[in-house]
């Protein structure tokens, strides 16, 4: 399969597409969990229930990045809801410290594996094409990029395909 950033993007979409928040974690009430719960103020709150309400093609990069901590701590239903946003900005290039990669390659733990826990096989799969596709990015050298090795286990054990 030839991967374009374009057909990962719509394999993303199409996997996640009916994705809600559910009753997870929304991306400021995640964010304030690194901070022993300070910081969750009533105007993040309504902002939480406005994402959740227009769904996750709603989050912005500006956003995600800003509350990147908020990858280590969200419950299974909000890395669900949040991840396809992450990779899809990732894709564009829009972040200055958000690094998905790292919790996407970070999964031989119990609370990573915890967090992707309700992915089901077409999303796991749009996942490791993302994956794939970021690994074809980094070229023929890619062995002497840092996080390789973690990506590389990461597909192997983990990211399996079905």
């Amino acid at each position: 399969m030839s991967r374009t950033d374009e057909s990962i993007i719509t394999l993303i979409r199409e996997a996640f597409r009916d994705v809600s928040l559910g009753n997870g974690d929304g991306l400021r009430k995640a964010k304030s969990l690194d901070d022993y719960g300070e910081g969750y103020t009533k105007e993040r709150i309504e902002l939480d229930a406005k994402e959740k309400a227009e769904g996750w093609q709603s989050l912005n990069a500006k956003d995600l990045d800003e509350n990147e901590v908020a990858l280590s701590f969200f419950d299974p239903e909000g890395m669900r809801f949040h991840l396809p946003a992450y990779m899809i900005y990732h894709l564009d290039d829009a972040f200055h410290v958000a690094d998905i990669l790292f919790h996407l390659t970070d999964v031989n733990n119990d609370h990573a594996r915890k967090q992707f826990s309700l992915l089901n096989q077409k999303q796991r799969n749009a996942v490791r094409e993302y994956l794939l596709f970021i690994k074809d990015e980094m070229g023929e050298n890619a062995f002497w990029c840092p996080g390789f090795e973690a990506l590389e286990t990461a597909l192997e054990q983990y990211w399996t395909p079905e």
